[in-house]
């Protein structure tokens, strides 16, 4: 993958106490991927641990009455970062489409990866822009390489 220039230490949102960077654009032959995380503070290890506790307290709990009585899992802290919506247009105003993504997961829990279609090769700058729960939080430009 090419590298897009990020901004140093660029903040995304603070969602919740937990504030979140973008971390890693980059490209390749058919798509282009940001990425970004929610930084390591006491905020995040409460909710690790918080999120810890009640998981030991949902698997005792599907060990003893079952897995229909207890439901889903509880989730991870860092799906939080699922509220982080982006937007990506490049330099013509034309909006580049997003394919997927992955929020948190095993020694992932406070990492998010959006891929999106690889921008038209005219191209020289990506507009991004970041919101959490419809409300603009910042907005950067990456200059493509």
């Amino acid at each position: 993958m090419g590298e897009l220039s990020v901004p140093n230490d660029f903040t995304v949102a603070s969602i919740d106490g937990v504030r979140v960077v973008l971390t890693r654009a980059a490209m390749d032959d058919d798509s282009m991927q940001l990425e970004w995380d929610g930084v390591r503070s006491d905020t995040t290890d409460r909710m690790d641990e918080k999120w810890a506790l009640d998981l030991a307290d949902w698997l005792k709990a599907r060990t003893t009455d079952g897995r229909e009585a207890v439901g889903m899992p509880p989730r991870m802290p860092g799906n939080l970062l699922a509220r982080v919506l982006v937007t990506v247009r490049d330099d013509s105003g034309n909006q580049v489409a997003q394919l997927d993504g992955q929020v948190a997961g095993t020694d992932t829990e406070w990492h998010a990866a959006w891929r999106f279609a690889r921008p038209r090769e005219e191209a020289n700058r990506l507009l991004v822009q970041f919101d959490v729960d419809g409300v603009p939080t910042a907005a950067c430009e990456l200059e493509i390489r």
